[in-house]
């Protein structure tokens, strides 16, 4: 009875080991022709704070690397000049048709012009469209460290559910929407820009296409009041 019971604990334990891999590469397997955060900045995310050169750095590359489903478009500049983008992941298939889909979520969003089984027709043969936005505030650094793993997860995992979330979704990442407020940070300083065309350059660029879903990614810190 007692070797019974071992073996059924070790069997119960096993999906457990399974699942304790690194949170930071959930899925079994990654294509190997896709950067890794790690390998392009030479250290684990989280362990160092990426400076916004490094960061375009990486996105570029990423885009790079797999051009048939991703797409990096700079959407604007910041008030100290840094140029902000938008990185499109989808699937090949998505990705071909982008412009397409443009028009058609533009027509979806104006009832004015759209019939409803117009409207209809539209919602049955696009992808879902989500925005994912990091790094609003200048002192939410973590924010765009994540942004890198989430871009990375999506463009190089082999999981068959997410090549299925791709052929289903095209996803935007704004990784660093105030890189000026960023860099002050890192560098140790806070300034504060009324007249801001950062946000400016993110309103229009998220205004061309109707979203079905938008994302803020935020750091909530408890040390902060």
């Amino acid at each position: 009875m007692r070797k019974t019971c071992i073996i059924l604990l070790f069997v119960c334990l096993i999906p457990v080991f399974s699942l304790a891999v690194d949170p930071l590469h959930p899925s079994p397997s990654y294509s190997s022709s896709i950067p890794a955060p790690e390998i392009l900045l030479g250290y684990k995310l989280g362990s160092a704070f990426t400076p916004y050169d490094q960061l375009e750095k990486y996105f570029q590359a990423l885009a790079a690397s797999l051009p048939v489903c991703l797409k990096l478009e700079p959407y604007g500049k910041s008030v100290e000049g840094r140029t902000l983008y938008a990185l499109v992941i989808t699937s090949e298939k998505n990705l071909a048709r982008l412009d397409a889909i443009r028009d058609a979520m533009k027509k979806l969003g104006d009832p004015r012009t759209t019939s409803p089984t117009e409207a209809a027709q539209i919602a049955s043969s696009m992808p879902v469209v989500v925005w994912l936005s990091y790094n609003i505030h200048g002192n939410e650094s973590n924010s765009s460290e994540a942004a890198m793993q989430v871009a990375y997860e999506l463009a190089a995992s082999e999981d068959g559910k997410v090549k299925e979330w791709l052929e289903n979704a095209v996803i935007i990442i704004d990784p660093l929407e105030n890189p000026d407020g960023r860099e002050r940070v890192g560098a140790g300083h806070v300034v504060l820009f009324a007249d801001n065309p950062t946000f400016r350059g993110h309103w229009d660029a998220t205004a061309r296409m109707l979203l079905n879903a938008i994302f803020f990614g935020h750091v909530v810190d408890p040390n902060v009041r």
